[in-house]
């Protein structure tokens, strides 16, 4: 700037003496001068009205020659920096504070909440910047709308009352808001300073709404998670016939559990109770039933009982399978259960009749009340097997090979199952008197290892998943199962395959002896209802565990008998992956248990 002020062109006495006859409206309104000088409050008085003031000095520029004849040579930025170092100072720590906010939060987007020492958070640290940004912009608000407040009353006359409104503003948001009410739209700088004043309200909330937690997984390395899986299963019974072992109380607890729902209890490891694990293969069992209904033969027969009273009964049978005579009397068969072969059972219940009306008297009947079954008046239950009365199907377990999906969430384990070998065929080792049903994963295979296979006289193509394999050494000891039979390339190839988890058996053994040891006595057999006279239904059901869970007193379905084996073959499952069962110097079906990740 060109020019310097001058000083003031009044004596003391001057300022304090100098009086205006000036004209001052009735509504005390502040004006300026045509001298430049501000005017002050009217007094009346008999002769006129006049105003006393203190007459504000007269600044006028003056010249670049006077500046240097006085000598002075002040520098701009000092001085600017001397008027206006607050004002700085505020703006420096408003745009610290937003800066100070993006550096806190943008490393943590998306990621895991940081572990500060003192317990500090990034809350706390985002309120603490928020104070700053919004005592920082509040002050200059305040300063802007002091510097309005003057210009408001450079020019038109304006009332005294804008004076304290423009103040009062500087002072918090019912200020602004009042100085809102006074100004028009035109007066630009006064509306943006009341709004941003205002918005300064909302800071602190909207602040909160800058950050947002979602739930997410964070590794934990120091953690274990494993969850038990098996390649190799011998039944833990000893030895109890030609091929059979003994099937152990706690391989029938497990059998027994699967009848209501799915049971034996999978021992996980997951240290912080959140986990996951990648899918993996266990050996264990599977089921599958097929409906045959279709099948169902009926055949009426009279029947003479000792005091020469003629009776009506009913054969249900499958040709060259199961069969039930059903007559009403004191005692009724209603299903039966027979074993077709070394793990197919077939299950059958019989169409029920009144006795002594003909045969137009067969008709299902509820066990309870004698009376036809209710609720089958739809198309979608008049054809279940309560409905129609009789129903069977035959239903197979199996060893197989299961493959699941696991996860652990809040220390609750949930296991969905992938996919399931079909049923495979037997393939036994040299010596008869160790046998093994064993398979290999052929995902697991290397193209050397499949053509070493194939060379060997096994089918691999692209479509391969399992396949059936007979194992030269046994898995227990790694001795040949056959004295011609030891190559040490062959043994060095399954014991390989083990290791990889490649290989999976289990013993034929435990497989018919849990069929003819077991199943045999413990499910074949037939469901009696046993008559109440005086209720006119069955009071009680003799017969084997298994054919009352899946009666059901009259509540059988197909569905129902689905999935009961479905369970039982989970339940045992389960137990085999828990308890492998032999106990021997190679036993690499504890093999590795599946290695998850913890969060």
């Amino acid at each position: 700037m060109s020019s310097q002020y001058r000083p003031l062109d009044h004596t003391p006495e001057d300022m304090f003496m100098s009086e205006v006859d000036t004209s001052y409206d009735n509504g005390n309104r502040l004006s300026m001068g045509e001298s430049g000088h501000q005017r002050g409050i009217s007094e009346t008085s008999a002769g006129g009205t006049t105003s006393k003031f203190i007459e504000r000095p007269s600044i006028r520029p003056t010249s670049s020659t006077d500046s240097k004849k006085d000598g002075a040579t002040p520098r701009r930025t000092s001085a600017v920096f001397a008027i206006w170092w607050k004002e700085f100072i505020a703006c420096f720590l408003a745009v610290a504070a937003a800066i100070a906010t993006f550096a806190t939060l943008y490393p943590y987007q998306g990621r895991p909440l940081p572990q500060w020492p003192y317990l500090i958070t990034v809350n706390a640290l985002l309120s603490a910047y928020m104070v700053v940004l919004k005592a920082s912009a509040t002050f200059l608000l305040a300063e802007g709308l002091g510097q309005q407040k003057w210009l408001w009353f450079d020019g038109a006359e304006k009332p005294l009352y804008d004076f304290a409104v423009h103040d009062e503003a500087t002072r918090g948001p019912w200020g602004a808001v009042k100085l809102l009410t006074r100004t028009s739209l035109k007066h630009v700088w006064h509306w943006l300073g009341c709004i941003l004043i205002l918005l300064a309200l909302f800071v602190d909330p909207f602040t909160q709404q800058v950050l947002h937690y979602s739930d997410c997984n964070v590794l934990e390395e120091s953690g274990m998670a494993t969850i038990p899986r098996t390649n190799f299963f011998a039944g833990g019974g000893p030895h109890a016939g030609a091929g059979l072992i003994s099937i152990t109380s706690d391989e029938q607890a497990s059998i027994n559990a699967g009848m209501s729902a799915p049971g034996g209890h999978v021992d996980v490891q997951c240290t912080s109770g959140n986990c996951t694990y990648p899918p993996f293969s266990t050996i264990g069992y599977c089921s599958a039933c097929q409906d045959i209904s279709d099948a169902i033969q009926i055949e009426w027969l009279n029947y003479t009982d000792i005091n020469n009273m003629s009776f009506l009964g009913i054969i249900s049978y499958i040709p060259d399978g199961a069969s039930v005579s059903y007559v009403r009397g004191p005692q009724s068969n209603f299903s039966t259960m027979s074993i077709l072969s070394d793990n197919t059972f077939q299950y059958l219940v019989g169409l029920p009749t009144n006795g002594s009306a003909g045969q137009s008297a067969a008709h299902p009947i509820d066990p309870v009340t004698e009376q036809p079954p209710t609720g089958c008046n739809d198309a979608a239950t008049n054809g279940t097997w309560r409905c129609i009365g009789t129903g069977a199907a035959n239903c197979t377990l199996y060893p197989c090979i299961r493959t699941y999906n696991a996860s652990v969430r809040n220390a609750a384990l949930r296991e969905d199952l992938l996919k399931e070998t079909p049923q495979l065929p037997f393939i036994f080792g040299n010596d008869e008197s160790v046998q093994y049903f064993s398979t290999l994963n052929a995902s697991c295979l290397t193209d050397t290892e499949r053509d070493s296979l194939q060379k060997r006289g096994y089918t691999i193509n692209s479509t391969t998943d399992w396949i059936p394999y007979n194992i030269t050494f046994s898995p227990i000891s790694n001795q040949p199962q056959s004295a011609t039979n030891n190559s040490t390339e062959i043994l060095n190839f399954e014991t390989t395959l083990k290791q990889r988890g490649c290989l999976f058996s289990t013993e034929v053994a435990f497989v018919e002896s849990l069929t003819y040891d077991y199943f045999d006595y413990a499910w074949a057999g037939n469901l009696t209802g046993v008559w109440n006279m005086a209720s006119h239904g069955v009071a009680l059901f003799e017969g084997p565990q298994m054919l009352q869970s899946l009666y059901n007193y009259g509540q059988f379905s197909f569905e129902r008998t689905q999935s009961m084996f479905r369970n039982i073959s989970e339940s045992m499952t389960n137990h085999m992956r828990t308890t492998p069962g032999f106990e021997g110097p190679d036993l690499f079906s504890q093999g590795a248990a599946a290695v998850g990740e913890v969060y």
